[in-house]
């Protein structure tokens, strides 16, 4: 641009300084502009009405679309607005010396002082680089006349080109209190509620529960809330006595673990099921009994427990009664423990060996301090998010921080799918605004930014910043 200058100069040392002053930023209005992202280019456009302009005969205006940002500018193609005798000036110039070399090219030349209205639309594609995410297109005004005839007038300033909208991601409820269930095949002898060690897997099963309470004592002392024991007997005889006969196990086990545990009496809870038809059913299902039809439907058909223990007795003269107490019975007779206690958080350490060979034991809050180990949007983070909701999949939490991470990967349809199933909380509406902004529907967007902003929504602050910045400052 220099060069121009100085011949510029050269052909017009006559020209008034004076003439530069009557320039005003007014004079040439911006009726419309819009910046288009999309498939990483930036479209610039803008409508500008030069019809009130005036430029002297020895003058030339010229109006450079920059993008800026702090240090870093970026000079697109300019308009040139020339004075009739500049304009000679300038062609005469350009066949003397050529107009790429020395005299670069304007995006157009355009001569006010006509009649009417003059109108031109400006139409320029460019690769969108990072930095210029939070900059703003602006119009530089430069008069030129002579060597000491230079002005810059006021910039005017078209549109901010907003930075990616900002999604927001729900932190789950931490629950400190975890549950371990074991289900204890403690065996019995018929119409027996002592625990005998070396019946049957006994040993097994007791050693399985000794080290779960050993375990969270050792890592969690004074934690347990509670252990629940259920005990079960198997259906023969009459019912009273069964549920008799299945609290005397349940008490068995209570006491076993008192003598060996540094546990109160009061954190353990008893209960019963008197008889295990569930059990019977479910090991029916899967065997090949000849008469299995006919004993489904005297289980399921037979409200009273003690009638229905007749009925299978009879059948076929109790061949598959015979069959139900050698096969099926025994493993009914057990007892089921359960265990609530309060868990202290997993180093990140911890919670990655857990996550590599059973993430299914992790909670989402624990998936979603696990990911928060990874920066924001790598593989690492996305597929802990994405696996939290597969695991999860009625998780309110969840599903919005899916929906944040596939609007983050332009991935619209699931996005919404994750959305329907997140709930109204201040960063889902939030998300859905962003959903909104993105497909283009930019009311709506507002609209959900605002009620997420008036609920606290920091990104939804942001967000609504940002679409209020692109519209065109006039």
């Amino acid at each position: 641009m220099k060069k121009i200058h100085l011949f510029i100069v050269t052909f017009l040392l006559g020209m008034n300084p004076i003439l530069a002053e009557q320039y005003a930023p007014y004079q040439l209005k911006v009726t419309d502009s819009r910046l288009v992202k999309e498939n990483g280019r930036l479209s610039v456009e803008f409508t500008i009405d030069y019809s009130s302009l005036e430029v002297p005969a020895n003058d030339e205006l010229i109006v450079t679309p920059v993008i800026t940002k702090g240090q870093d500018t970026l000079s697109l193609p300019f308009l040139l607005f020339p004075g009739k005798t500049r304009d000679k000036a300038n062609q005469r110039k350009m066949r003397l010396y050529g107009k790429e070399e020395n005299f670069p090219v304007p995006y157009a030349t355009l001569y006010p002082g006509g009649k009417g209205q003059l109108l031109f639309t400006y139409r320029q594609q460019l690769p969108l680089e990072e930095w210029m995410y939070g900059g703003q297109l602006e119009l530089l005004q430069n008069v030129y006349g002579c060597a000491d005839c230079h002005k810059i007038l006021a910039s005017m300033p078209l549109n901010y080109i907003a930075n990616p909208p900002q999604v927001a991601f729900i932190i789950p409820v931490i629950d400190q209190q975890q549950k371990d269930t074991l289900t204890l095949y403690v065996h019995f002898p018929w119409d027996q509620a002592v625990i005998l060690p070396d019946f049957m897997n006994n040993a097994t099963a007791l050693g399985r529960m000794d080290h779960s309470i050993e375990s969270i004592l050792r890592k969690q002392p004074g934690k347990i809330q509670q252990i629940a024991l259920t005990g079960y007997a198997s259906p023969e005889g009459k019912y009273t006595y069964n549920a008799r006969l299945a609290g005397r196990r349940a008490n068995a086990v209570k006491e076993y673990i008192l003598r060996k545990h540094d546990i109160t009496g009061n954190l353990i809870a008893t209960d019963t099921v008197p008889e295990d038809w569930q059990g019977v059913r479910h090991w029916i299902d899967s065997s090949n009994l000849k008469y299995k039809k006919e004993v489904v439907d005297i289980i399921d058909n037979t409200p009273d427990p003690d009638a229905k223990d007749n009925r299978l007795r009879h059948l076929d003269k109790s061949v598959t009664y015979n069959r139900l107490l050698r096969q099926a019975y025994p493993f009914l007779r057990r007892v089921e423990y359960r265990v609530n206690y309060h868990a202290a958080p997993l180093t990140s350490e911890e919670l990655k060996t857990v996550y590599r060979t059973h993430p299914e034991k992790l909670s989402p809050a624990e998936l979603y301090s696990l990911c928060q180990t990874y920066p924001q949007g790598s593989p690492e983070f996305n597929e802990i998010i994405f696996t939290t909701v597969r695991l999860y999949p009625n998780n309110a939490a969840a599903n919005n921080n899916a929906a944040a991470v596939a609007l983050q990967q332009n991935d619209m349809a699931h996005a919404k799918a994750y959305l329907s199933q997140a709930g109204n909380t201040k960063e889902t509406v939030n998300n859905r605004g962003v959903l909104f902004q993105l497909e283009g529907n930019i009311p709506e967007a507002i609209q959900c930014f605002k009620e997420a902003c008036a609920n606290g929504c920091q990104e939804s602050i942001q967000n609504l910043n940002n679409l209020e910045r692109t519209q065109p400052i006039q």
